[in-house]
């Protein structure tokens, strides 16, 4: 896997901002809730990734995203009103935010 990795510098420094962006995200009480879902979504791809092109760094991988969940845990009533607002929302918006979310989870 990392030998095509190789052939672009964009690809590994696109994903490492984006974690770096989640990370930030979980140190803030208002943005918490985004940093998770980022960094899920993330660790999500890696471990397909991972366990596709047998990559030895699997264990670790499901070990991170198993923390990022337990720590979600957490803020799981905060994530229940984001996910209620989410389906109580007008229509319109609505669809936005799904094509957002779907074009974010194809990433």
């Amino acid at each position: 896997m990392w030998t095509f990795y190789s052939y672009t510098k964009a690809y590994p420094i696109i994903i490492g901002m984006f974690e770096g962006i989640g990370a930030v995200s979980i140190l803030f009480n208002r943005t918490r809730i985004f940093g998770f879902l980022l960094l899920s979504v993330i660790l999500g791809n890696i471990i397909i990734q991972d366990y596709l092109y047998e990559i030895s760094a699997l264990p670790a991988t499901i070990y991170y995203h198993i923390l990022v969940l337990l720590i979600l845990t957490y803020d799981f009533e905060k994530l229940k009103k984001v996910i209620i607002g989410l389906f109580t929302i007008q229509t319109k918006d609505r669809n936005v935010i799904l094509l957002m979310l779907l074009l974010l989870s194809l990433y």
